[in-house]
């Protein structure tokens, strides 16, 4: 049996995988080749779409499904394959987005479909990280995409804004009808009700782990606190969230100190 038959390890990208300048380090790129020649299972979790994650996606060695859209999607990026996807419930998805759209018209709204990136908001305002990185988009408005099945809704504004869109969805209780939290202070993210990066870890595992697989799961921000509860060894990154690292089996180093190398390491030493 190889080193890490056994074994499924599986990151977050933006401040985990990917340095401050969006980077993978050639000491996490020896790391994770390493584990994946010694048996190890290894995948991604982020709450990018495929297509924004492909240009990281292909720097790695990817054997085992992975996770988009914070939870909402899973997908073998080796066959390019859907395995599994939800969708919003248009009935409250529509309601909220409108209120937003009144109520806050300086706020960015994204919708997410299966046909790709739809901005709906005002197009005066724009969403930093997509004018950086040119990730491809459609500028429309709500009536071209109501139709469409969402995956998830993001919002982007800076953080007292959205704090009220989210005081706004807290008084209506729609906790119970959807799933919402920050994945970046300026980023309020809205997916399925039970979609999130540890329920689809979940589903990983029930249709493709095998019995006795050990799980890792490493993250720096509150989108991964479930999957690192999940997990049989969840790891927050050192320059993560506290209330991360409050959830965590083990903390690493900061995402410029290549937290994937010491993640290993650890293992390593666990397991001697």
């Amino acid at each position: 049996m190889k080193k890490y038959s056994g074994y499924f390890l599986i990151t977050d990208l933006d401040g985990t995988l990917l340095n401050t300048n969006k980077e993978i380090s050639p000491d996490n790129q020896k790391a994770l080749a390493e584990f994946t020649a010694q048996g190890g299972r290894f995948s991604v979790a982020t709450g990018r779409s495929p297509a924004s994650a492909g240009r990281w996606l292909r720097q790695l060695p990817i054997n085992f499904p992975c996770v988009f859209y914070n939870g909402s999607m899973v997908k073998d990026v080796v066959k390019d394959e859907i395995l599994h996807c939800a969708y919003l419930q248009s009935s409250y998805a529509l309601s909220i987005v409108l209120w937003i759209l009144k109520e806050h018209p300086k706020t960015i709204v994204e919708i997410f479909t299966d046909r790709g990136l739809f901005i709906i908001s005002d197009p005066e305002n724009k969403d930093p990280y997509l004018e950086d990185e040119n990730d491809p988009y459609i500028q429309s408005c709500l009536t071209e995409v109501k139709d469409e099945q969402w995956i998830k809704i993001l919002l982007c504004d800076d953080h007292a804004a959205l704090e009220e869109i989210r005081s706004y969805m807290d008084g209506r209780h729609l906790d119970e009808q959807c799933y919402y939290f920050y994945s970046q202070d300026f980023f309020l993210e809205i997916t399925p009700k039970n979609a999130s990066k540890g329920t689809a870890l979940k589903w990983i595992c029930s249709h493709y782990g095998e019995e006795d697989l050990k799980v890792i799961a490493a993250g720096d921000y509150d989108n991964d606190e479930s999957m690192i509860r999940a997990a049989d060894f969840g790891v927050a990154i050192g320059s993560g969230r506290a209330r991360l690292k409050a959830a965590a089996d083990y903390i690493t180093v900061d995402n410029d100190h290549d937290p994937i190398a010491d993640i290993l390491k650890e293992i390593d030493q666990r397991c001697q």
